[in-house]
């Protein structure tokens, strides 16, 4: 998958089961514009997750062919899907991708997995 017209490319890619997951850094860009161009730019399930501001867990998002889904993961405790609207998905993203442009000790990525043959 190209991820040029973003501004970044991922730096590490690997075949995980059903799908590619790609290990794409978090460029110094405005995060809302960022957000939304990387979530049109994903084919139908794909899953994008970025460390929670608290550094403990990850903030989850899921484009569904019904819309999205959110949820929190945390260390073995993977929460519950919830249904969210476009724009409730780039608000439960965005803390996650904002911590990551200021703080150097946030993790400084997103994983995103993309089903195999999208």
């Amino acid at each position: 998958m190209d991820f040029s017209s973003l501004g970044t490319q991922p730096t590490d890619s690997r075949d995980a089961g059903g799908c590619i997951q790609y290990t794409l850094p978090i460029p110094n860009v405005e995060v809302e514009d960022f957000l939304r161009s990387l979530f049109l730019l994903l084919p139908i399930g794909s899953e994008l997750s970025v460390a929670d501001p608290t550094g403990e867990c990850w903030l989850e998002a899921k484009k569904t062919a019904q819309g999205h889904e959110i949820k929190r993961g945390c260390h073995g405790a993977h929460g519950t899907w919830q249904t969210a609207n476009f724009e409730q998905t780039l608000s439960w993203l965005a803390p996650g991708f904002l911590a990551a442009t200021k703080n150097l000790q946030i993790t400084r990525f997103a994983i995103i997995d993309i089903p195999k043959g999208k």
